[in-house]
């Protein structure tokens, strides 16, 4: 139970990196690019594979460095996200 809460509160610090990264994708989503979203979720979920083997087997941080390799690919696709949309908006 104390690794489920360590994983609990990490993600839960990083829930605005999760707003953030769901936000922009819905709005994409919206204006009919649905494969754009997709990409961004694609590499984000092999990011997170990637820091999880970094953090847990590399570093040795266990539970919580597998929350935290978790916020980290969720934040740096929502900023890749949020840049491609404004770029693509302004585009328009």
């Amino acid at each position: 139970m104390p690794d489920a809460l360590t994983y609990m509160y990490i993600f839960m610090g990083g829930l605005i990196a999760v707003a953030a990264y769901f936000t922009p994708f819905s709005i994409l989503r919206a204006l009919g690019d649905s494969k754009t979203p997709l990409i961004f979720l694609v590499f984000c979920s092999l990011l997170n594979i990637v820091l999880d083997l970094l953090f847990v087997v590399v570093l040795k941080t266990g539970v919580a460095g597998a929350a935290f390799a978790t916020v980290l690919s969720e934040t740096i696709a929502a900023i890749l996200c949020i840049i491609y949309a404004f770029v693509k908006v302004n585009k328009s």
